[in-house]
């Protein structure tokens, strides 16, 4: 089983090179919207569709605290909503 270093994306566009070509790309930012649950479907069938793999996302307009256990991750959002998003690593 390879290792790999946990890859974050910006909030916004990110001069980072990732180490999959489509995560270059994925951009979480222009998924989120005014309301947390349409913001948490469209980021989760984009980075599906993208990067691929089980995604699961957590919006709030709200502070919220979480903890994951991945290796791939983003957080993104605006002046409402702020959404976390991370791959299962065990789970493909």
């Amino acid at each position: 089983m390879t290792t790999l270093a946990p890859i974050i994306w910006a909030q916004f566009r990110s001069t980072t090179s990732f180490s999959k070509p489509s995560i270059d790309s994925f951009e979480p930012i222009q998924n989120v919207d005014s309301n947390p649950s349409s913001s948490k479907r469209k980021i989760q069938k984009a980075a599906t569709d993208e990067i691929g793999g089980l995604f699961d996302v957590i919006c709030s307009s709200h502070d919220f605290s979480y903890l994951a256990n991945t290796q791939v991750f983003c957080e993104a959002g605006n002046d409402d909503v702020t959404c976390f998003a991370f791959l299962h690593s065990l789970i493909q």
